[in-house]
């Protein structure tokens, strides 16, 4: 595969030719010179069928990082969905600067970190809030508030008391 044949992929990730993208699916996990994924280009464009097909197809694990059942999503998949380009954007932002919200919500399904920040210090809900995309800053902010309660939660269950006879509740 050369150059070219990336190129090629990173403009159907653009233009939304799901077709070609599947053909040329060997480019997932490769970024262009500005270090953006295929990904990147699809959400930005709001392309969900690409974002969703490329999202399917990305690795789940490699040899020195395999994929583990109890986590969500991989670490390997999660350093794509979460690639920074060369100026700290992620997807994420990207589909949030241009208001793509079924990709937004896709995203973060899939492990998008609502609370990156690029380059410039602005997150995800920031690019779309200075957009005028509520819908889409709205979703941003209950994924953080979520992902805030069950942090909440776990570190509750930490720091259960002990009982008459020293013993935390998971201890039998």
């Amino acid at each position: 595969m050369t150059q070219f044949d990336l190129e090629d992929f990173i403009y159907a990730c653009r233009a939304g030719d799901l077709e070609d993208v599947q053909q040329m699916n060997c480019f997932c996990a490769q970024t262009d010179e500005r270090n953006n994924y295929g990904l990147h280009y699809a959400a930005a464009n709001g392309h969900l069928a690409i974002v969703q097909y490329i999202l399917s197809t990305l690795p789940i694990g490699t040899l020195s990082q395999p994929a583990d059942p109890i986590v969500p999503v991989p670490p390997a998949k999660l350093a794509i969905v979460n690639g920074k380009n060369d100026t700290g954007n992620t997807p994420l932002h990207w589909a949030a600067l241009n208001g793509h919200l079924a990709v937004v919500e896709l995203l973060l399904d899939n492990g998008a970190d609502p609370e990156i920040k690029n380059d410039n210090g602005r997150s995800a809900s920031t690019l779309a809030e200075q957009q005028d995309h509520p819908d889409c800053v709205n979703k941003i902010l209950a994924m953080m508030k979520e992902k805030e309660d069950d942090d909440d939660i776990e570190e509750q269950e930490e720091t259960k008391p002990n009982d008459a006879l020293g013993r935390s509740d998971r201890e039998e």
